[in-house]
């Protein structure tokens, strides 16, 4: 499920919500939107073949499973 099928699915919870369930489900709404978003822009702006390389690579050295040359 993609975050924008929950938020669908919170807009409609929002509509027959009041009080308190009203603001936490519309603040949770707005959480998730702003992680998708930062998300989106995080993934435009990465070469994650390269990037998930590295990353093993170097928990690989750190943890004294692959030796540094």
């Amino acid at each position: 499920m993609r975050i924008r099928d929950i938020v669908e699915k919170l807009e409609n919870i929002e509509q027959c919500a009041n009080g308190e369930a009203l603001e936490l489900t519309t603040s949770l709404i707005d959480e998730l939107i702003q992680f998708d978003l930062k998300m989106d822009k995080f993934f435009k702006n990465v070469n994650a073949e390269e990037q998930i390389l590295e990353f093993l690579m170097k928990e690989g050295i750190e943890n004294g499973l692959i030796g540094k040359a």
